[in-house]
């Protein structure tokens, strides 16, 4: 079978994958070794990712770096090399596409993936984001020849937008063994720490949680507080830390080429988002045995339910969420049964499932 995926400036990344690009690295990853034919759309060919891929795999670089330019080159390439089924993920890139076979009407079929809930970031945007986009995913989505959804939560999403038909929830892959092996390079740190790992940005509520650890702090001062990521937000948030004279016990670490053996001597991960699909952080956590403290956003909510992990009641209540953390800190989960949870997520199992929808789409089955 030939697929293909599009990847947003994949290869513009020097660091860890975070979020779609995670997840797309391990499906093709997969593919390639069940004899698949995987061939892999960039816009920057360039940086070390590429050279993790297997041999077989193809890149093909368009000639623009810009998304709207390769409008017209898009069907030649299907085309050319006999692409049976083209994987995009991402709101916007998702409406591309769409829109780019309505125009040419070429019989590569296209499966759009959603990882998110539509809580946007953008506070420039705002319009835009929350009102135009929402728009043409209720009345675009539908055009696509299926849709992939990360979580259950997901799936309720686009059904509220009148999206019901050709379309199937299957969890994002976590390459476990990968994790464990990478966890093994442990860093040298000596002191007890709390860990948050992933982007910074807005919708992350990255302030909440330096002001939920400054609470927590007081009644435990022997804890650090680590941030493992980088973002917009960064300046801002350093700033922040600075004001409430947390600069030795808030630490950035900066970008990670590998995160495993910071969240291996966690004590607790934390998230504090506003919105999240399905974090990947948590399974990766979880398959390392570390407990779990969220708010209650729905992705982690459907990860940690069945006393998996713990959920605050709210976004904003800084003094509640640092007694949870507090609570959680002595009340762990059992690492055992989380890395038991976790194994259903392995690669191999969810790679077959995109497999056969992508076999049951081409046989006319779905």
């Amino acid at each position: 079978m030939d697929v293909s995926c599009y990847f947003w400036l994949l290869w513009h990344s020097k660091y860890i994958l975070w979020g779609v690009q995670s997840v797309f690295y391990n499906l093709i990853s997969e593919w390639s070794k069940e004899g698949h034919d995987v061939t892999v759309f960039v816009y920057q060919n360039k940086g070390n990712l590429k050279n993790r891929l297997p041999s077989n795999i193809k890149v093909i670089p368009f000639t623009s770096s810009r998304l709207y330019k390769s409008f017209f080159v898009i069907p030649n390439l299907l085309r050319k090399y006999n692409i049976e089924i083209l994987l995009t993920a991402k709101d916007g890139i998702n409406l591309f596409y769409i829109l780019n076979k309505l125009t040419f009407q070429y019989n590569t079929k296209l499966v759009i993936s959603q990882h998110n809930h539509l809580i946007f970031e953008n506070q420039f945007n705002k319009k835009f984001y929350k009102v135009i986009i929402p728009f043409l995913i209720k009345n675009m989505y539908k055009r696509a020849d299926y849709i992939i959804c990360v979580s259950h939560s997901v799936d309720l999403f686009l059904k509220k937008q009148g999206i019901g038909n050709k379309m199937k929830t299957i969890y994002n892959p976590l390459n476990i063994y990968e994790v464990l092996e990478k966890s093994l390079e442990t860093p040298h740190v000596k002191y007890k720490y709390l860990l948050y790992c992933g982007r910074f940005s807005t919708v992350k509520n990255l302030f909440f949680l330096i002001d939920s650890f400054s609470h927590f702090h007081k009644k435990n001062p022997n804890y650090k507080l680590l941030l493992v990521g980088d973002g917009p937000l960064k300046s801002d948030l350093e700033i922040y830390v600075n004001e409430r004279k947390l600069n030795e016990e808030v630490i950035f670490t900066g970008s990670q080429s590998n995160p495993y053996g910071y969240m291996k001597k966690a004590e607790l991960l934390i998230l504090s988002s506003f919105s999240e699909a399905l974090p990947m952080v948590c399974l990766e956590a979880m398959s390392l045995g570390i407990t779990i403290v969220s708010t209650p956003c729905e992705g982690p909510s459907e990860i940690l339910s069945n006393d998996l992990g713990y959920i605050s009641a709210d976004f904003h209540d800084a003094q509640n969420f640092a007694n949870l953390m507090e609570y959680a800190l002595y009340n762990k989960k059992d690492p055992s049964i989380l890395k038991a949870f976790v194994s259903k997520f392995g690669v191999i199992d969810i790679s077959k499932e995109y497999i056969n929808v992508f076999k049951n789409i081409i046989h006319g089955s779905n």
